[in-house]
């Protein structure tokens, strides 16, 4: 989508990009989500581990990468955040740019979403309802404290970790990197569904990467990154809340009634 014009506005240092591996990035995307569990229990409790987890190895990779002295002191550089970058595009550029986004967070994302749910009713899709790793959901705190709390952090902590300093070590990967890095983040959420991590994450987690390529910074994915989880909260709290309320009026799980709907 870039044009012939653009320019970047504070492009990074020349020896700014070190290269990860297949092996130590299947580590680095691995290790929270597998992790989490053990360390974080059920509910908001694996979520918090999570957030932690891609804090410390954020930490100690660039601390690995760089040593201690200099890790620390270029870690806002490693991570994305600092000093401000933004790519220049032409305006027909960022109105194309624009009118995908919203075309994927809408019509494709809630087409195949519903496509994918049909084919896990389906005798041979059933194991689109397989979930790697199970951990119940909660209703630890109310859903403010979650949306202006929790969230922030934990989008912060995905964002510096998955599209900063994971992303400038797959830089050679090359056009390839969007969809290396967006696929592995939607597989990244092993605590959901495949038929989630296909439908629900993988398309707006493939808009996410070719966003950061295109904007040169974090800050937009972080953005949008927070919007939808923010917007998909509110329906999920609600039946979460009302399945909850089911097992305290009748005294069985809300999860068997749905068995037997």
């Amino acid at each position: 989508m870039a044009s012939g014009i653009d320019s970047v506005v504070a492009p990074a240092s020349p020896d700014s990009t070190l290269n990860y591996g297949w092996g130590r990035l299947l580590l680095c995307y691995l290790l929270p989500p597998l992790l989490a569990r053990p360390l974080g229990g059920r509910g908001r409790g694996y979520i918090k581990a999570f957030l932690w987890l891609d804090l410390a190895l954020l930490v100690t990779n660039v601390v690995i990468d760089r040593g201690p002295r200099e890790g620390l002191r270029r870690l806002p550089e490693e991570i994305g955040v600092w000093p401000p970058r933004q790519d220049r595009h032409h305006p027909l550029s960022w109105a194309t740019f624009l009118t995908v986004s919203a075309l994927t967070l809408t019509v494709v994302t809630s087409g195949f979403m519903a496509f994918v749910e049909r084919a896990s009713k389906h005798p041979r899709g059933r194991f689109l309802n397989w979930t790697p790793i199970v951990v119940e959901r909660s209703l630890d705190g109310s859903l403010a404290r979650f949306l202006f709390g929790h969230l922030p952090l934990n989008i912060v902590a995905e964002e510096c970790y998955l599209r900063g300093l994971l992303w400038s070590r797959m830089a050679w990967l090359g056009r390839w990197r969007p969809l290396v890095n967006g696929t592995a983040w939607a597989f990244y959420h092993l605590n959901r569904p495949v038929k989630d991590m296909l439908a629900a994450i993988l398309p707006g987690a493939l808009l996410a990467g070719y966003a950061r390529a295109f904007t040169g910074n974090i800050y937009w994915t972080a953005a949008g990154h927070y919007l939808s989880n923010a917007f998909f909260s509110w329906p999920a709290y609600r039946r979460l809340r009302s399945q909850v309320a089911m097992e305290e009026d009748v005294g069985v799980p809300a999860a068997a009634f749905a068995a037997d709907a």
